[in-house]
């Protein structure tokens, strides 16, 4: 830390005391300049640092403290931020609580809510790990790892209270924030414009975060030309200076252990030489110790803010010096912000996309002007179009209407997400070892308005197919879908609990399909499928047993989901009800339906506890059942995996029970520990056999335990399960990474 009173506070003092006395020497017939402490203004100048930003939030605890009257407010990156939401009118303590309360893991993601992704998508897009735009006959690499749609809504529902002020300048505290002009690499000033959009750009970290477009021009992140923006504060007219600098450091070459870290400090040569020049300027500069906390050390928030506090406390003497400099002036009153306001909108306006996709985002929103509508539920509207996955990124502001005084028009600017993507995905089974998913979709060159999609999973199970589908209706998400593949199955076969046999059954199917997803968590389809099948068996000494068949099924299905997340939910039930029939009198070898309930409920018991309870129950009827299609229980692989007929069952090797039907039923709890970690304990039992039994009891059925330790990672999730039929053991392990395809 450092305290620097330099000579024209010095100056001003002087020149106002000899005033006062008559003793200033002035040439005959000139007038003695009298400047009077009222109207000296002081300045607050904020650094970028990323989370290290909110040690600013302490500063201004001090300041408020000590009644330091603010008049003018500079900012960069996440000083911008802090600056921005200060200057609007929220207090030191309101700032607070808000750095606090976030999630910062999600406000840094641009997942939408998984409740309002339609249902089909849902299960499309979790399936993989990573997803990139196709760009003609290449991939397009995005120009960001985050696009900001959270971030944007975050600033927007913050500041949309004081969102029609435009002049920055006009804010309960003058404002201005720095971001870096990409093209040219000098530092703009902001001191007018939509706040919000304002803050994002010079916050935008060179390929962390999309750059923003203002205007005709693109914006990056204001730290890549002047991290501490004092020049700035002058410029508005700021004749004192706080400075509160947390910016990096150039660290040694043994300290960049990431990409993160070498792109930071590549950035970090410019800004700093650029730091110790506005220095210089500052008359109090607090710099409090962030050796312990970096850019992204966004969980460590409440600490940072008491770092910010200490730092500026100890420099009491002096900002008490520098507020009676200004004669003890008072702060001027801050109104504070009212998060209750409600926008009173006279027009809907879409940008950014055709008059088709503008009719829909203007279905989704909901809004019929004139209405009012607050914060909180323009985000929901906002939410419910950038949901749809149909555009990468959903921004709105409101702009003054021509009936004057509060009325606006609320304008949403949507960018149009390519449909022609390349997915990837990865899992891991311990029993099935590694498998990758490759995934491609491709707009319809039919001129049907579809979509095409390609999938390929290499692994002990092999799958690739063509799904055609066709939309019928937006809403609700009605379709026709055409598909065709082929896929090979691993069977294991038992007998007295040891594996006897192995099965490879490789089905060629086509399929045409209606149906679609209502209300986001519901789907419904109807159609016909139809199968051919190739099943060979080793049955021992080197012979094997070939069954080759067609089938042509009738199927039905009806599928819920309301997870509150994908992976290690606490709330919400999945459940599948299925139905399958095929007669030998229409073009199939054999006669039998099938009819299946599978459901998973979770309910939250505490913050931190869930319960957890499942059921399954499967019946044929009708003649022998090919291999595959016959229920299988067993270890921790669950039924996506292969086929609608493999479930988890703990306690038990994968396929060792097996039936033509199956009563299975589960109990459990999963807890949330620290770090984003959870544990979890399971009950199951579950009777499978050839024919329906309907006679209650405990007879027939096996029971299990299992003892889980799961984490979501880059990977995607992963369990570490240990289970035994038997609660004192002996316990076997299953391992499954990455998600489920």
């Amino acid at each position: 830390m450092s305290i620097r009173l330099p000579c024209r506070l010095g100056l001003c003092l002087v020149l106002f005391l000899s005033a006062d006395l008559g003793v200033a020497k002035e040439s005959p017939g000139s007038t003695p300049p009298r400047i009077s402490p009222d109207t000296l203004r002081i300045g607050l100048v904020l650094s970028g640092g990323g989370a290290k930003g909110f040690a600013h939030i302490g500063v201004l605890k001090t300041l408020e403290e000590l009644d330091v009257p603010v008049d003018i407010v500079t900012g960069t990156s996440m000083g911008a931020v802090v600056g921005g939401l200060y200057a609007g009118g929220y207090s030191s303590t309101a700032l607070d609580s808000i750095a606090n309360a976030q999630d910062w893991t999600k406000v840094f993601s641009d997942a939408a809510r998984r409740r309002l992704r339609p249902l089909d998508q849902r299960v499309s897009d979790e399936r993989t790990l990573i997803s990139l735009p196709l760009d003609g006959s290449g991939v397009r690499l995005p120009t960001g790892l985050i696009a900001g749609q959270r971030v944007s809504q975050l600033f927007n529902r913050l500041l949309l209270p004081v969102s029609h002020v435009r002049d920055f300048t006009a804010l309960p505290v003058a404002f201005g924030a720095v971001a870096t002009d990409i093209e040219t690499g000098e530092g703009v000033l902001f001191t007018e414009g939509y706040l919000p959009r304002v803050l994002r750009a010079s916050m935008a970290i060179p390929s962390v975060f999309a750059p923003t477009k203002i205007g005709n021009r693109t914006y990056i992140d204001g730290g890549v030309a002047r991290n501490l923006p004092a020049e700035d504060a002058q410029a508005l007219g700021a004749d004192l200076l706080i400075c509160s600098n947390v910016g990096d450091p150039l660290l040694p070459a043994d300290g960049l252990s990431s990409f993160v870290d070498v792109l930071i400090q590549a950035m970090w040569y410019r800004a700093a030489a650029s730091t110790q020049k506005q220095l210089k300027k500052c008359d109090v500069t607090i710099q409090p110790d962030m050796q312990d906390y970096g850019m992204f050390s966004f969980d460590s928030t409440a600490a940072i803010v008491e770092r910010g506090r200490r730092a500026a406390s100890s420099h009491r003497a002096d900002l008490t010096a520098l507020a009676d400099s200004v004669g003890g002036r008072e702060p001027s009153p801050k109104r504070p912000i009212d998060r209750a306001w409600r926008a009173s909108i006279r027009e809907v306006d879409v940008e950014g996309v055709g008059a088709l996709l503008s009719q829909r985002v203007r279905a989704l929103l909901d809004i019929y002007p004139p209405a009012r509508r607050t914060a909180e539920e323009l985000t929901t509207a906002i939410e419910r179009v950038y949901a749809t996955d149909l555009f990468s990124q959903v921004t709105y502001r409101l702009a003054p209407h021509e009936e004057g005084g509060p009325a606006a028009t609320l304008v949403v600017d949507a960018e149009r997400r390519t449909q022609e993507r390349l997915r990837l995905g990865l899992r891991y089974s311990s029993a099935y070892r590694a498998s990758i998913l490759f995934n491609a979709s491709f707009r319809d060159r039919l001129g049907m308005g579809g979509t095409s999609e390609v999938d390929l999973r290499l692994g002990e199970a092999l799958r690739a197919g063509l799904r055609y589908t066709v939309p019928v209706s937006f809403q609700p998400r009605l379709g026709m879908t055409l598909e065709a593949g082929a896929r090979r199955l691993p069977i294991d076969l038992f007998s007295n609990d040891r594996r006897t046999s192995s099965v490879r059954a490789t089905v060629l199917e086509g399929e045409l399909q209606f149906g679609g997803t209502f209300l986001n968590d519901y789907a419904a389809a109807i159609g016909v499928t139809g199968e051919g099948f190739a099943i060979e068996e080793n049955v021992g000494d080197g012979n094997r047993f070939r069954d080759d068949e067609g089938l042509l099924l009738g199927e039905a299905m009806f599928y819920v989901d309301t997870f509150n997340r994908a992976n290690f939910a606490t709330s919400g039930t999945q459940l599948l009800l299925q139905s399958s029939i095929t007669n030998d009198a229409v073009l199939s070898s054999r006669t039998f339906s099938q009819h299946l309930i599978e459901g998973e409920g979770r309910v939250s018991l505490t913050p931190h506890l869930t319960g957890i309870g499942t059921i399954v129950l499967g019946r044929s009827l009708g003649d022998t059942l090919p291999l595959y299609r016959r229920y299988y229980l067993g270890g921790t692989v669950s039924a996506g995996r292969f086929s609608d007929h493999q479930f988890r069952h703990l306690g038990y090797a994968v396929q060792e029970l097996s039936g033509r039907s199956v009563q299975a039923f589960g109990l459990g709890v999963q807890v949330a520990v620290p770090e984003g970690f959870f544990v979890g304990a399971r009950w199951n039992t579950a009777r499978v056999a050839e024919q329906w039994d309907w006679a209650p009891g405990t007879e027939g059925f096996d029971s299990g335990f299992g003892f889980t330790v799961g984490a979501n990672t880059l990977l995607g999730p992963v369990e570490v399960t240990l289970m035994s039929p038997r609660l004192g053991g002996p316990y076997a392990a299953g391992i499954e990474v990455g998600h489920d395809f």
